[in-house]
């Protein structure tokens, strides 16, 4: 699968642009796209204000690449869903959520169109992000 695909980055652009678009990443494989939407529209307290936007690359139908992106139509609605899902966990495994960075050259998803996978800095921590949240200088590499 490659690292950039121009037709996902063309689908989610507009939703990245403004800064209503979220990843939700460590989905459990053991559960079907249907299923996570499902687990996530009942946190939501806005259900209906998300969108799905599953990235290219499952392989079967109903399946994913243990990731997706919810798009909303408002910002307030995005920050709420952030809120909402944090600490959240499906089928027994906890998600991680965050923020799309509006420039897809900025993001750096797990396995996924953007990135390299997972990097493990200098001093040990790994990370989705190439920006330390500790100030510190990185240096990474592939692990």
């Amino acid at each position: 699968m490659p690292r950039y695909n121009p037709q996902w980055e063309n689908q989610i652009k507009t939703y990245r642009k403004n800064r209503v678009l979220i990843v939700v990443r460590s989905l459990p494989f053991s559960a079907t796209t249907t299923q996570v939407e499902s687990a996530i529209r009942a946190r939501l307290t806005k259900p209906d204000s998300a969108t799905f936007l599953w990235p290219p690359g499952a392989t079967r139908p109903d399946r994913h690449i243990s990731w997706v992106m919810l798009a909303f139509s408002r910002r307030p609605d995005t920050q709420m869903a952030l809120e909402e899902l944090q600490n959240f966990e499906i089928r027994g495994r906890p998600i991680h959520v965050e923020r799309a960075h509006k420039d897809a050259r900025h993001s750096c998803h797990h396995g996924t169109l953007n990135g390299g996978g997972r990097y493990k800095w200098s001093y040990g921590r790994e990370q989705d992000s190439l920006q330390p949240d500790d100030g510190r200088k990185p240096t990474f590499s592939p692990s």
